[in-house]
């Protein structure tokens, strides 16, 4: 063999190294960072499939496997819990049973509307990059799936960043983080296997555990969860900047066991505000500042009631927050 036959076919390996080696390209079509987000939202509301999944969070890891479909008639969704203490999650378009065989309770909401699933889909998109960062982060590989890696930083303190994993093919959301304000990983959601638009009956969404002899419990009605606006005795003056009020709230057959529950959204976090009558005696159960893993809250007493902030957000929203809620008539 020449000299240059030899330097042929090194440059041939090496090129076939270098092909074998390289990284997935930066970027699987031309879709902007905007668009990617859309897609998977559509995604998750829209596709049908089953998987396994393992939820990071704190010093806990659970697994779990998921069934869910959508249908001209709405969605179904199962949850069944594969290690730790048993739990199923059942939702059938507003309604949510949640199963507990070990309290011997069956849980009925019926005011619950969102997907069960601990995974962080934007409530909405529109303005989301006026308080986020969107960026392409290159294409990963996770659970035999090309995924793009799409990154959402926080232009402020008020939220956590995110890290998600967007299947090429289906859009699903296949991976996620939730980043604190170091960029440093809070919570982790991953699927380990997941199967897109398989045929689902539906024997497949019936309860795993056995229901009989537990006792049922109902949460709420979903013709029940909005009273009008002159009904609401409690209000946010000062809610940090790009966070809504999305839901208003105020159950209690009385008014001194009146409970108003407020959500307030910037689109990708949420974050519950709870005002209710301190019983007499009671004392405060959350007062300052607390934490357990991602979840920050915040307590305080405010004349002869409560308030309690609780979110996935830093600890400066949930304090602002609580402390901005005051009386309408003030």
């Amino acid at each position: 063999m020449t000299v240059r036959s030899k330097t042929q076919v090194l440059k041939a390996f090496a090129t076939s190294l270098a092909l074998l080696f390289a990284p997935l390209s930066l970027n699987a079509d031309d879709a902007s960072p905007v668009e990617w987000l859309k897609g998977m939202c559509d995604a998750m509301q829209n596709q049908s499939y089953t998987g396994t999944f393992v939820y990071l969070h704190g010093n806990s890891m659970e697994s779990m496997r998921v069934v869910r479909r959508h249908t001209d008639a709405g969605s179904d969704e199962k949850l069944v819990s594969l290690n730790g203490e048993p739990r199923e999650i059942l939702r059938r378009n507003n309604v949510v049973t949640q199963i507990l065989p070990k309290l011997g309770v069956v849980t009925v909401n019926k005011a619950r509307v969102r997907s069960q699933l601990p995974l962080s889909v934007p409530m909405e998109i529109d303005g989301i990059e006026r308080y986020y960062q969107l960026s392409l982060e290159g294409v990963e590989r996770v659970a035999g799936r090309r995924c793009q890696v799409l990154s959402l930083k926080p232009r402020d303190s008020y939220r956590y960043g995110h890290r998600l994993w967007i299947d090429e093919s289906s859009r699903l959301l296949i991976k996620s983080d939730l980043l604190d304000t170091q960029g440093d990983v809070l919570e982790q959601i991953m699927y380990t296997e997941l199967e897109v638009s398989p045929q689902l009956t539906d024997a497949m969404f019936e309860p795993e555990f056995d229901t009989a002899g537990l006792k049922r419990r109902e949460l709420g009605h979903a013709d029940q969860q909005q009273l009008l606006m002159s009904d609401h005795q409690w209000r946010v003056s000062r809610a940090p900047q790009g966070f809504m009020l999305t839901t208003h709230e105020r159950r209690g057959a009385s008014e001194s066991a009146a409970v108003e529950h407020m959500v307030y959204s910037d689109g990708m976090a949420t974050v519950s505000v709870f005002v209710e009558p301190l019983a007499k005696g009671e004392n405060m159960p959350v007062e300052g500042h607390s934490r357990m893993g991602a979840l920050n809250a915040y307590g305080r007493v405010q004349g002869s009631h409560k308030v309690v902030v609780v979110g996935e957000v830093p600890a400066a929203t949930v304090k602002q927050l609580s402390e901005s809620v005051e009386a309408r008539s003030q």
